[in-house]
């Protein structure tokens, strides 16, 4: 179990919503909980970029932190391209698989007893004040959800293209 209890329910309601989607029949319906399940995963992406990962360097080597920070660039992209596609297309229902599949991945590997969480709370990470922090914020995106948002821009792109010098003339 993630020791971030505050992001525990999120989680939940995230695949829920991925699950319900995948089964449902009426596009509409697919529509309504696509965006609901992309407007959650972009709230606890923006979580972990905002106070998860950045409360974790000092206790991590940046290669283990490094994979969650791509793994979640990962499902920043399938966010953005699943709100591009349509209910009824074959992207669309491939685009819902693939996020369920690599979130159910993320989310097991989370266990207080697994990786990333197995160091930080190994090295003394005060879980508790992160986690109020994260509830914080996370209330904070939840009642400005309706207010014209849009998924972030991945870290590691966001890193390459900053990195990258434009051509000489």
């Amino acid at each position: 179990m993630n020791p971030l209890h505050s992001l525990s329910p999120e989680q939940t309601r995230l695949l829920d919503r991925l699950e319900r989607c995948q089964a449902s029949t009426c596009r509409e319906a697919q529509a309504a909980l696509a965006d609901e399940a992309c407007r959650l995963a972009t709230r606890i992406s923006r979580v972990r970029e905002e106070i998860v990962h950045p409360a974790c360097v000092p206790f991590v080597p940046w290669s283990l932190l490094s994979r969650a920070v791509i793994d979640w660039d990962l499902v920043r992209v399938l966010v953005a391209e699943t709100l591009d596609a349509s209910p009824g297309d074959l992207l669309f229902a491939a685009l819902l698989d693939a996020a369920h599949r690599i979130l159910s991945a993320l989310f097991e590997d989370e266990d207080a007893h697994n990786g990333l969480w197995a160091t930080v709370l190994a090295a003394g990470l005060d879980v508790r004040d992160l986690d109020d922090r994260v509830g914080d914020r996370l209330r904070e995106l939840a009642s400005a959800a309706d207010e014209g948002w849009l998924p972030a821009m991945p870290l590691a792109l966001e890193t390459v293209r900053s990195s990258v010098s434009p051509p000489a003339p």
